[in-house]
């Protein structure tokens, strides 16, 4: 069962199909799960495949993984989840403050113009290359890889060696 939907709802359905017997395979999207949802669940929550665009909050084997983690402690007081949202988030603020350094020019327009056609590495996806469109033509969709996440005494862990699955070569066969 793949399931694309808000976090409360995934919440509820995810321990309704467990109460109900059913012990299948469940997927979610990373953005519909966080540490607060998954002690909800609790055991229902075990085994669940979480897609996520980027490598899991847990994974502090990953040295950006372990900066994001590190930062959110300091700065964040504690009361930052790591979910793909905050991850995000946070990479795009580094990024751009990466960007801006050294810039003459600091405006929107001259940030995206830095930016494209620019192999960008974030540290917590695969490189890429901003503003190349991938298989659904969406030029500022930066990239089409996933990484395939289980869910493990309550956590998001990622896969060994942190692999990704690029969707791109994924439809091609």
């Amino acid at each position: 069962i793949a399931l694309i939907a808000a976090t409360d709802v995934t919440t509820k359905t995810v321990v309704g199909l467990r109460q109900a017997g059913y012990r299948g395979k469940i997927a979610v999207v990373a953005t519909a799960v966080s540490e607060t949802s998954l002690a909800k669940m609790g055991d229902a929550g075990e085994g669940l495949i979480v897609i996520s665009d980027y490598d899991a909050a847990t994974n502090t084997a990953n040295p950006k993984v372990k900066q994001f983690v590190d930062e959110m402690g300091k700065y964040g007081e504690d009361k930052v989840e790591g979910t793909e949202f905050a991850l995000n988030v946070w990479a795009g603020i580094h990024l751009v403050a990466d960007r801006l350094n050294g810039m003459t020019e600091i405006s929107g327009p001259a940030l995206m113009k830095s930016l494209d056609g620019s192999k960008v590495s974030i540290g917590i996806a695969p490189d890429f290359t901003f503003g190349t469109p991938n298989f659904l033509k969406l030029p500022r969709l930066p990239r089409s890889t996933v990484q395939f996440q289980t869910v493990r005494g309550g956590k998001i862990m990622a896969p060994a060696g942190g692999k990704f699955t690029d969707l791109e070569q994924f439809v091609q066969q």
